[in-house]
């Protein structure tokens, strides 16, 4: 029995996507570690920061060039100058920007400092073709440049940063790194014999722009509110807090692995059903429901219970604050996942304007309750205002993708949701036996309930069988 080429191709990048994000995750253990929960706050408010200034720098331009690439674009040398050449002047524009609003907001000059140099970043990441591989399919390209990339930034970090004292330099590697991986996938880019330069006559940057404005809506949107967080505890909080939050939000982020192997695997069933055998949508749909929600309800509850421990391990004793903290963003983390359904689902039916819109709603319910929840809990409440905007976004989708399909949400997703955290969590907290004993009882018997719950059944195994082999 073999694997198929689509599944080994996605085996095969997710196992470079973690890689990538374990790098990643190593520095941010090591900067974690080194600088402590104030130093580890600055630098992730910087990071925030720049994800903003990211967001309004990119402004779709990236997912229109994928597209156009992916349509077999007749000249892609000349689209890869007009869009380099827009991101970079709509790079240099929000720089100054950010530079002013840092200058006259940012009160710490040391703050101030790592804010301006990460936000240089912007500069390469103009220059970054992943969106033009990603166009043409060369995922691997993409990995390789991100994965040297990477590692030249923790090799920066493990030379030059020693202490709390040596923060600014994390900035610094950031922008290395940046820099280094947009260079390796410019060498790609030129050995497959592509040129492109930069256009400064007869540049039409408005239109650009304004052909690729609708598509970053919700991307603007679900990166607004991700980074909220950071941005709003460093506007009440102290950089200690901002410190425990973003601790356990990394892992989180290296958690979220999954839910990129799963777009890859089951988003392009959806599109094939969509497109030639629509009749079959609600089963399809169905069927990669009760999989995914099984699967993110079991990973959420194994993330729970070992949270103290997963924790612990990886970023210290002094790090002890953002185990409630962690155990609450798995909601996130779960949610996130199942949302994947319904969103890639609407996409796929050009139905982008409803997940738009509950994306809309979600972020009002979660910046409202962020506010609230803080004066009342202090950060664990943001942490669980980030999973209302995912479990609202969830109600709005799943309301409006029922006038067009039949879903199950009862059966398939309360149901489960209910008895995993109404009911087998509650027994595994109440249990006093060592971690290792809880962990084998979820292996042997609480993942088994919650896939039964979730109305997990012998057409599901066919189905994920026909994927994966």
């Amino acid at each position: 029995m073999k694997i198929n080429k689509n599944s080994s191709n996605i085996i095969y990048l997710f196992s470079l996507e973690f890689f990538v994000r374990l790098i990643g995750f190593a520095a941010t253990t090591y900067l974690a570690r080194v600088l402590g929960t104030s130093g580890f706050g600055v630098i992730n408010l910087g990071l925030a920061i720049l994800g903003y200034a990211l967001l309004f720098g990119n402004s779709g331009l990236t997912l229109l060039g994928t597209r156009k690439i992916a349509a077999n674009s007749a000249n892609p040398g000349e689209l890869v100058s007009s869009i380099l050449s827009s991101r970079f002047f709509l790079s240099i524009i929000i720089l100054i920007i950010s530079f002013l609003l840092a200058y006259f907001f940012i009160t710490s000059v040391e703050t101030e400092n790592i804010v301006l140099i990460y936000l240089i970043y912007l500069i390469p990441f103009a220059f970054l073709l992943e969106w033009f591989f990603q166009g043409i399919q060369k995922m691997g390209v993409i990995t390789v440049g991100r994965i040297i990339g990477m590692s030249a930034y923790l090799i920066f970090l493990i030379i030059f940063v020693k202490s709390e004292k040596d923060t600014v330099l994390t900035a610094v590697g950031w922008v290395i790194g940046g820099a280094v991986n947009s260079f390796i996938l410019w060498l790609f880019f030129k050995k497959a014999g592509y040129t492109a330069k930069m256009k400064f006559k007869n540049f039409n940057f408005i239109p650009v722009v304004r052909e690729s404005i609708s598509l970053s809506i919700a991307s603007i949107i679900a990166g607004l509110a991700v980074s909220f967080p950071i941005i709003y505890l460093g506007l009440v909080s102290t950089t200690s807090n901002i410190g425990i939050y973003s601790a356990a939000f990394k892992i989180i982020i290296l958690f979220l692995t999954f839910d990129r192997v799963f777009n890859a695997l089951f988003f392009p069933k959806i599109i094939n059903c969509i497109n030639n055998y629509p009749e079959k949508l609600e089963e399809i749909f169905n069927s990669i429901l009760k999989i995914i929600a099984a699967f993110s309800l079991s990973v959420g509850l194994i993330e729970i219970i070992g949270g103290r421990f997963i924790i612990t391990l990886v970023f210290g004793k002094l790090f002890v604050d953002s185990i409630i903290i962690f155990q609450l963003l798995t909601g996130y983390f779960t949610f996130t996942l199942i949302n994947s359904v319904f969103s890639f689902t609407l996409i796929g039916m050009n139905k982008e304007n409803i997940y738009t819109i509950g994306l809309t709603i979600g972020a009002i319910i979660f910046v409202l309750f962020s506010i609230v929840l803080y004066n009342y809990f202090s950060v664990p409440g943001v942490a669980f205002a980030l999973a209302l905007f995912e479990i609202s976004t969830l109600i709005y989708m799943s309301s409006k993708l029922k006038r067009f399909i039949k879903i199950k949400i009862s059966r398939n997703l309360f149901i489960p949701i209910a008895g995993t955290y109404i009911i087998l969590l509650p027994i595994l907290l109440f249990i006093k036996i060592a971690l290792i004993f809880k962990l084998i009882l979820i292996l042997v018997i609480c993942i088994p309930v919650i896939f039964i719950l979730a109305g997990f059944n012998i057409e599901e195994l066919k189905f994920l069988k026909r994927v994966l082999l």
